[in-house]
């Protein structure tokens, strides 16, 4: 296949981003897409096609071999075994998982998140709803998993503190309700300062897109470094966020430093994925394109952070599956999009490599087209035409 490169320029202005009380304009390098290192979610069965990805892509991965998981937030204070290899997030799930993953990942990302019991979960739960754990009890269950030598697993961990707290469902945090800012960047906070001591890497955020969340994203307030009374009263949920961590980050229980702003920033562009596959649309503007507005966000004292997509996929459960074509198309887009846009996106990964609608292998081996596209970074699919 004729390898299709995008040039490494300096892609479109976006609008003022940050934090200086100034609205101002910064560009975006675009990055190379040769440069996105790329992982995968999902179970235990899926580690030898991730091995045969790497095997089959013609681009070095530049990063360690990334995986992703999500456990209960508690799951280090179960007793070791506890549950079942059947019940995901539980801590008998979880080592199965990493036995699984060691020798094929060199470093597991986790996220935290909830597990209702009447779900079939463990996690805390409240007569309507799960409640989220006080930070007192996040930073205990963190604290215990950091320190924890988890059996047959000898590699590293990266972090994010919540999966997708700006989303309520199952399939988010898992509480029946967003949690807020505020909660959000506390947890961050916590676990950060967690990880100062013990060498692990935090994201923050992590983010859903779907539906009307994107609108999370957008950046509708000139500063986020005042007060929190004097925060405009349009503020998005990630405007909040920061503010939250510009004015709490260096407080007694995390002392991160003045002017502190997190290494990384994690999101999940399902929204830009899925309206180019189900409605041919590009990306183009921050209204309907999360990555470009949280490239506008994350500007200013912002502009240095290192963002990870850290759940994606090309066909979404609970929609028709893509044909092949249809598949590579979007993996395509998903590439381009992530490296002209910019530079900072520094790794993907995708939602699962076998099994549900994002698959890139059917049956035991069979990969599909989108599964090399992805391995090699092509930033266009030249068997059919695209849209």
């Amino acid at each position: 296949m004729q390898r299709s490169r995008l040039p490494c320029v300096l892609a479109c202005a976006l609008l003022a981003c940050g934090d200086s009380g100034i609205e101002s304009s910064t560009d975006e390098l675009a990055g190379h897409p040769d440069a996105i290192d790329i992982g995968f979610n999902g179970g235990p069965d899926q580690f030898a096609y991730y091995d045969e990805f790497l095997k089959t892509s013609t681009v070095p991965q530049k990063g360690p071999r990334i995986c992703h998981t999500y456990p209960s937030w508690d799951v280090a204070l179960q007793a070791p075994g506890h549950g079942s290899t059947a019940l995901p997030g539980s801590r008998a799930w979880l080592e199965d998982w990493l036995a699984h993953a060691e020798g094929h990942c060199d470093e597991a990302l986790i996220s935290f998140k909830s597990y209702p019991k009447s779900e079939g979960g463990s996690g805390h739960e409240a007569p309507a709803m799960t409640s989220a754990p006080s930070v007192a009890e996040y930073t205990k269950a963190a604290t215990a998993f950091v320190t924890t030598k988890w059996p047959k697993w000898t590699g590293k961990f990266a972090f994010t503190p919540w999966n997708e707290p700006n989303n309520g469902a199952k399939s988010g945090d898992g509480l029946g309700k967003e949690l807020s800012p505020s909660e959000a960047a506390e947890y961050y906070l916590a676990l950060r300062h967690l990880c100062g001591k013990h060498s692990c890497k935090v994201a923050a955020g992590d983010l859903a897109s779907n539906g009307t969340m994107v609108a999370d994203f957008h950046f509708n307030c000139p500063s986020d470094i005042v007060a929190p009374k004097d925060l405009c009263k349009e503020a998005s949920w990630l405007d909040r966020y920061k503010n939250y961590l510009a004015n709490h980050a260096n407080d007694a229980p995390y002392k991160l430093g003045a002017g502190f702003r997190p290494e990384v920033f994690a999101f999940h562009p399902w929204y830009d994925v899925n309206d180019y596959v189900n409605s041919k649309t590009h990306c183009n503007t921050t209204e309907h394109c999360s990555t470009r507005a949280l490239l506008e966000n994350l500007g200013g004292s912002w502009s240095h952070v290192e963002i990870w997509d850290t759940e994606i996929g090309v066909g979404q459960d609970g929609e028709a599956a893509l044909s092949d074509a249809r598949q590579a198309c979007g993996a395509a887009f998903l590439i381009r999009l992530t490296a002209n846009l910019s530079a900072r996106i520094t790794r993907i990964y995708y939602t699962r490599m076998r099994g549900g609608n994002p698959a890139l292998f059917t049956g035991t081996t069979s990969a599909r087209p989108a599964m090399k596209v992805l391995a090699d970074r092509e930033t266009q699919y030249t068997k059919t035409s695209c849209f």
